[in-house]
């Protein structure tokens, strides 16, 4: 729940500029709705909860939109030089991963103010029967969902169309082959989820400081180079960007580079709100 709250800034920015739009026009409000039904919380609770939202959205807004928008800046530029080699997916993942550890790392502090205020014993129990809640509901959902696969391509499909226009059938064997190649992966995101929650947990019956809070976030969230299965993900990844890359039609690598753009031009505008 909590780094979905946070690495959610980053997905939803390279999903489009109106959901970018959206985002910041509704940001607290999301925000806070989704994470209060975590939270056993007092007025005053609610209150601090508010402020660091708002704290968090505006360093957001300040540091990593533009460091979204260079990023983009250096998409739009490789792609223009011509093909673009395995090498330079590799790169571009790279530097994707080290703004996710970024976003984690700075967002770190405003979490951690709030759950300094849910150390006490009700409140933890509190968090952990919602934890627990919403592990059922998951498991349920993976019980009665048979077409698990196909949801997963089909929105992997609509990730890219969204970005270049309609896919050809080379690029849609490319997502198939993704797909089988990371299927099981579905499973495992969801038990290391189940199991960051439980680690939060514990912590949090220690009666942590703020600083310890901050601290052992950043390192559960964090899973740079320690996570065989999650840096197999990652290669998997980087194959489908690799050859949806080098099956790139004219018409696509010129909706793309507009895409680009686009997105680049809406986050600096945002960037530089005050």
């Amino acid at each position: 729940m909590l780094r979905t709250a946070v690495i959610g800034f980053l997905i939803v920015s390279l999903a489009g500029c109106s959901q970018l739009q959206i985002l910041y026009g509704n940001g607290a409000y999301l925000i806070e709705s989704n994470v209060e039904d975590y939270l056993n919380q007092t007025e005053e609770d609610r209150f601090k909860l508010k402020k660091n939202i708002e704290r968090l959205l505006k360093w957001h807004r300040t540091e990593m939109l533009v460091s979204y928008s260079r990023f983009l800046d250096e998409q739009i530029f490789m792609l223009k030089k011509g093909a673009v080699t395995k090498k330079q997916i590799i790169g571009a993942v790279r530097n994707i991963r080290m703004l996710i550890e970024k976003t984690l790392k700075g967002a770190a502090p405003f979490i951690a103010a709030v759950l300094e205020r849910h150390t006490s014993h009700d409140k933890v129990s509190y968090l952990a029967e919602r934890f627990e809640e919403k592990t059922l509901e998951e498991s349920m959902k993976t019980l009665t969902n048979k077409d698990e696969r196909k949801k997963r391509a089909d929105k992997v499909k609509a990730n890219f169309e969204r970005l270049m226009g309609n896919l050809n059938q080379t690029q849609l064997k490319i997502i198939d082959i993704y797909i089988n190649a990371s299927e099981k992966h579905t499973l495992y995101w969801r038990d290391r989820r189940i199991k960051r929650r439980e680690n939060l947990v514990d912590f949090l019956k220690k009666n942590p400081r703020k600083n310890e809070i901050e601290l052992f976030l950043v390192n559960l969230l964090s899973s740079k180079g320690t996570d065989t299965i999650s840096e197999e993900w990652w290669t998997h990844l980087t194959n489908l960007l690799t050859d949806v890359a080098a099956s790139l039609e004219t018409k696509q690598l010129t909706e793309l580079l507009l895409s680009f753009k686009s997105y680049s031009s809406d986050m600096k505008l945002i960037a530089q709100r005050e």
